[in-house]
């Protein structure tokens, strides 16, 4: 093959799709609170009938350039020459609750010395539409993703549980068009604990009776669900192949749709 005949976005393309996904035997902090049904099928280890596309993979990968250019910033500033102090940091923690049955990778942890205090900390990535769409629905960043709060949360609440003094985190944006960037804090509440441990032990009993939980995708999480079903596939107004209708009960027996 020439150089001329090289198309250079289809080398990215085969290269994200080449990468291995994401497999979890556990309850997932970044799923407990989406589609209970996505979340059971993907700890069953149910194969997704429509996965993400080759553009929603280059996008997954420009989070982690974030996340790595957030480490290097944390590196150069949480030195001694950087001058913060007492405070120190961890990146890709690993976090699990065996008694629970949840684990996950926190993207940073915070740590106060002197006051013995930490903070999880997220990172996201977005585009600069979705801030208009906040503000038209008269909506914050939290309560535009509830998804979001529980992810944080559950962190917070496993290392609560395990004697850390946490009770704040955070999700840092940046927006992909113009490298904007923002803070969204979070406050472990009781009432937030009890909704966290509500749908952990939703989920648990289950898994543990291999019971198929609710779908509950709504509105653009059925159009870009790993569960959709080929067949009822549809074009929306931006052009995409989406899903009409997705978490069949059918795929836990195998039925793919194919």
């Amino acid at each position: 093959m020439s150089l001329v005949e090289t198309k250079l976005p289809n080398l990215v393309y085969d290269y994200v799709k080449a990468l291995p996904g994401k497999e979890i035997n556990h309850i997932s902090p970044s799923q407990l609170g989406g589609c209970m049904r996505k979340h059971f099928f993907a700890i069953k280890h149910v194969p997704q009938t429509t996965p993400p596309s080759a553009g929603a993979l280059v996008n997954f990968q420009l989070g982690f350039l974030f996340e790595d250019l957030f480490t290097k910033s944390l590196e150069s500033s949480f030195s001694p020459r950087g001058g913060l102090g007492s405070l120190q940091f961890q990146d890709q923690l690993f976090i699990e609750d065996k008694e629970l049955n949840v684990a996950g990778t926190c993207d940073f942890l915070l740590y106060d010395k002197e006051a013995d205090e930490y903070e999880v900390i997220d990172t996201k990535t977005e585009s600069i539409l979705a801030g208009g769409y906040r503000k038209r629905e008269k909506k914050s960043f939290i309560e535009a993703h509830p998804e979001y709060e529980i992810q944080l949360g559950t962190y917070m609440l496993m290392l609560k549980r395990q004697g850390k003094n946490v009770t704040r985190g955070r999700f840092v944006t940046i927006i992909k068009d113009n490298g904007s960037m923002q803070e969204h804090f979070v406050i472990l509440t009781p009432a937030l604990e009890e909704k966290i441990m509500t749908r952990i032990r939703e989920l648990n009993e289950h898994l543990k009776n291999n019971t198929i939980p609710r779908c509950e995708c709504v509105g653009w999480m059925v159009g870009y669900c790993g569960y959709g079903d080929p067949k009822t596939q549809i074009t929306n107004s931006t052009k995409k192949i989406v899903n009409s209708t997705c978490c069949s009960e059918e795929l836990i027996k195998g039925d793919s749709n194919e």
